[in-house]
């Protein structure tokens, strides 16, 4: 059971580990998480998205994602496992530690520039510098590797299910029909 706090710091951390979806849905009911580029429901139910268990995510997506972020490689998975199984003898909640390692890639540069060790210092930013930060963490992942807004709607156009197409054109018909 995830509490507020964890479920809004999984959500920033999904949000900058997936820059390539606008948009992540946490459910802990079904226990699952819904990436998607699409908040309207209408095109968030028609376009393509991704759905993945929970488990699935902390256990395998997000340490998957983290090594590329920190290394620049997937290959180095490993060491980012060996810290889950870390934190799961000391007692730490995994998304904490996530947390935590994009939180010192972020002030990596400043670290650098007052030459103190990132590991030494404990990330405990204010409640409002939090949230800037992690918004312009989200925005600087989404504009590295966002393509034009047209060349995506496109694309997922030609991801989209046939049938849907027909269908959600089939009904724009009929109510073209109805209305004139």
């Amino acid at each position: 059971m995830l509490t507020k706090t964890h479920k809004t710091r999984l959500q920033k951390i999904c949000k900058v580990l997936f820059p390539k979806y606008k948009y992540v849905k946490i459910d802990t009911s079904k226990n699952e998480a819904v990436f998607s580029n699409y908040k309207c429901f209408l095109w968030a139910w028609l376009m393509p998205k991704v759905v993945y268990s929970l488990d699935e995510l902390v256990q395998y997506r997000i340490p998957l994602q983290l090594s590329d972020f920190l290394y620049g490689n997937t290959s180095f998975v490993s060491v980012i496992q060996e810290n889950l199984v870390r934190c799961e003898l000391s007692k730490q909640n995994k998304i904490d530690y996530f947390y935590e390692e994009i939180s010192k890639v972020k002030y990596e540069d400043i670290y650098k520039d007052i030459k103190i060790d990132p590991s030494m210092v404990v990330m405990t930013p204010a409640p409002e510098t939090e949230d800037e930060m992690w918004d312009e963490l989200i925005r600087y992942e989404q504009e590295r590797v966002e393509v034009h807004a047209l060349t995506r709607l496109f694309r997922d156009l030609k991801e989209c299910n046939k049938e849907v197409i027909f269908y959600t054109f089939l009904a724009l018909i009929v109510l073209y029909s109805i209305i004139y």
